[in-house]
């Protein structure tokens, strides 16, 4: 796995700029190098949850079954993302980890965590803003859940996505989308045929295109109006860290 550092920054570098000493404050809780294969669960419902997963490369997924062999797909993890840490606070982990795509993770102890915020308050800050921002997502997808509108359900999906990539790519032309309509359907609560009826309205308006793997905005303010999203979510406030 090449240049370990500069995928450990990220999830932090992304809001601050960090020395030297605090990369290298990164580089040494990592542990282990991970690779998973799409569709491969790396951290079961229930057990221990005794590792935490820097995301390197893919798209993976917080997965939580239901009853009658329904799926509740929780949140997304894209590259930079830590996987997690929304669950840091339970002995066990609370839904199953599984990899949409291939990828790759730095895993290390959730135990350094503690050695995280004793080396440096800059990290420790980032941590508490990480966790912060993963609480206010999962606000947005509870939403996005109850809408009985599926176009403004979708609509706030895909935002929040887009809006996330944003920070590491330029999506102007588009983006890689690995999502089929089924992960979707199980993140806003619909079937795989709403979803899909959904999109092809959106493609016909002029708002959004998904396919062969691939999405383009094509009318972003017309995709943020019609998902209707709080304006804090487009506003972090660093000026804190």
């Amino acid at each position: 796995m090449s240049d370990p550092i500069s995928h450990l920054v990220g999830p932090f570098g992304l809001y601050s700029n960090l020395d030297e000493r605090e990369k290298n404050i990164l580089n040494a809780i990592r542990e282990k190098d991970v690779d998973v294969a799409a569709g491969e669960c790396f951290q079961h419902r229930g057990q221990p949850l005794d590792y935490l997963f820097f995301l390197a490369s893919g798209w993976a997924a917080n997965l939580r079954l239901l009853e009658e062999g329904k799926t509740q797909l929780v949140d997304i993890k894209l590259p930079g993302a830590i996987c997690g840490l929304e669950e840091i606070s339970f002995k066990r982990a609370l839904t199953d980890w599984t990899a949409l795509t291939d990828c790759q993770f730095y895993r290390f102890p959730k135990s350094r965590i503690r050695d995280l915020f004793n080396e440096s308050p800059k990290l420790a800050a980032i941590s508490l803003f990480l966790c912060s921002h993963e609480r206010g997502l999962l606000v947005e997808r509870v939403t996005e859940a109850g809408r009985r509108d599926a176009r403004a359900a979708i609509a706030s999906f895909l935002v929040g996505l887009a809006t996330r990539l944003e920070k590491m790519q330029d999506t102007r032309q588009g983006f890689l989308f690995p999502l089929k309509h089924r992960h979707i359907a199980d993140a806003v609560a619909m079937t795989p045929v709403h979803v899909s009826r959904t999109l092809t309205q959106l493609k016909a308006d002029g708002i959004v295109e998904i396919s062969d793997g691939w999405a383009r905005i094509l009318d972003r303010e017309a995709l943020i109006a019609l998902a209707d999203r709080e304006k804090n979510f487009f506003e972090p406030d660093l000026s804190w860290i």
